[in-house]
């Protein structure tokens, strides 16, 4: 008797994290990412990404191992949401490159999701983009803050995130840079 499955691939969203369900459909590609084994499972409503991780299921994994695309599997787990801002997106010259990362702020330098997404295609064309649904907050204030030195901010910054604020941006400006803001 085959598994009945509870959702199709493209009826998962963020509200699903946490519980469990069931998935039939095509094995679309496999990666291995450092230990981690990525499939990309598709049926005719959609797609998912099931990921397999051999300390948490050696057996799973090893069987995820021994799987090809065009396969037809039944994958079983719990629904588990990505992080915020992944983006597939094709280049002028055929390259795909996945921009984004597990943190809100997870750049130095240039944010190549933003830059992609502010292009409007003249950059990149956008394939695939996956999003974290993160509840609005119940109140919003701004704040300014002056410490005699770094470590002091760090201290600060440290005591507001144990007490479970989670601040949606917070800005380091040293007196250089401030004599040229006044």
């Amino acid at each position: 008797m085959y598994p009945q499955r509870t959702d199709t691939c493209g009826a998962l969203r963020g509200k699903d994290a946490g519980r469990e369900a069931r998935l039939l459909g095509w094995v679309d590609s496999v990666r291995d990412h450092g230990g981690l084994l990525f499939c990309d499972l598709r049926d005719r409503f959609g797609v998912a990404q099931a990921v397999f991780n051999p300390e948490s299921a050696p057996e799973a994994f090893a069987i995820a191992k021994t799987i090809r695309p065009e396969y037809v599997v039944a994958v079983c787990g719990q629904v588990v949401a990505r992080g915020p801002g992944n983006l597939n997106a094709v280049l002028p010259t055929g390259e795909i490159i996945r921009t984004g990362g597990r943190l809100w702020k997870d750049v130095a330098g240039y944010d190549l999701t933003r830059l992609i997404t502010g292009s409007e295609g003249t950059l990149a064309v956008i394939t695939k983009v996956t999003v974290a649904l993160v509840p609005m907050p119940e109140t919003g204030n701004t704040g300014l803050a002056y410490f005699p030195d770094l470590a002091a901010a760090g201290r600060a910054v440290a005591a507001v995130i144990a007490d479970g604020i989670v601040p949606a941006t917070l800005e380091f400006l040293d007196a250089f840079g401030s004599t040229y803001l006044s």
